[in-house]
């Protein structure tokens, strides 16, 4: 196993953990789904699933059963991060998905900790790695302790980790005997989308420059359907559109440096080429609602957040 891939991959943990690391990668899309009602917890040492809500994600392939006072976090689906965070007053943990073709569970070393025992998990046998004094990453840059449940399902290691655990309680345990795999999700057939645009028929002063107007554009099958809408728009106008009074604020080669969706917000980060040569309220104000509509148009999606290079502050200014 490539323990740099590993090693890269814990960064986020991390930094969820408010220890000092670097972002995530860039180039990311995020598949969320609806978060449970959370239910008040009980003393950490009584098992807390019995009450609790079945977890399920069809695009990452398995499923859970919550402790009461679980909620999801997070859900990461891309190509560089595939994860969902569960948090808690009193159970910390996530099922991180990693892609090896060529590992074994036998040679797959979770952080490069040695394997303490060997368990089941999802109904396959599983090893189990154990970090009570937490994984380092340089002397000011340490996780808590954790112990992870690792298993290969296909060509993905599937690790479920409990975090601030330096012994698994009868919650743990039970969460670890509900875990199952589901046949993962699969997009067969090609999609019609909505990407928006002005248009100087409609509006031919362009009176309001955030109002713009839907065409239809077919793309392949995808789950990342909104980060593949982002991108037509970012094509611009296809033949034909034009002489329909369609234009575009957009520039070319801009690229999206992330895109996560959580709780109904799409927060998206674009390369600096997004501002480049860009003046005037009103154009910036139609980039801003063209790059809005066209996301808003996803039910999961109810507000958008606009970023680039990071920034959020001082970006597209008239």
């Amino acid at each position: 196993m490539n323990r740099s891939i590993l090693l890269s991959a814990f960064t986020f943990s991390l930094l969820t953990l408010g220890v000092g690391c670097n972002q995530l990668p860039a180039d990311q899309t995020t598949i969320t789904t609806t978060t449970p009602v959370v239910i008040q917890a009980n003393a950490k040492s009584v098992d807390q699933t019995a009450d609790g809500q079945i977890y399920k994600n069809k695009e990452l392939g398995f499923e859970l059963k919550m402790p009461v006072g679980v909620y999801v976090d997070k859900v990461f689906n891309d190509k560089d991060n595939r994860l969902v965070m569960f948090k808690g007053a009193n159970e910390t943990f996530e099922v991180r998905i990693i892609k090896d073709k060529l590992a074994s569970l036998d040679t797959y070393y979770y952080l490069g900790f040695p394997v303490s025992s060997k368990s089941t998990l999802g109904g396959k046998v599983a090893v189990v790695f154990e970090a009570p004094q937490g994984y380092c990453d340089g002397p000011a840059a340490c996780s808590s302790p954790f112990i992870a449940y690792s298993t290969k399902n296909g060509d993905d290691f599937y690790n479920l980790v409990f975090k601030e655990v330096i012994k698994i309680n009868a919650t743990e345990k039970s969460i670890v005997s509900s875990f199952k795999f589901l046949p993962a999700e699969q997009v067969t057939t090609n999609q019609t989308v909505k990407i928006f645009f002005n248009n100087i028929k409609f509006d031919p002063a362009l009176l309001d420059c955030s109002k713009v107007y839907p065409v239809n554009r077919t793309i392949e099958p995808t789950l990342a359907v909104a980060r593949a809408s982002l991108e037509e728009l970012i094509k611009g106008l296809i033949p034909g559109e034009s002489d329909l009074g369609y234009l575009t604020n957009v520039n070319k080669d801009v690229k999206i440096q992330k895109l996560t969706i959580e709780k109904g917000v799409a927060k998206v980060d674009f390369s600096a080429q997004l501002e480049n040569g860009v003046g005037g309220s009103c154009r910036t104000a139609a980039i801003i609602a063209q790059i809005k509509r066209t996301l808003e148009q996803f039910s999961t999606i109810k507000n958008v957040e606009i970023s680039i290079d990071g920034r959020t502050e001082d970006i597209l200014q008239p």
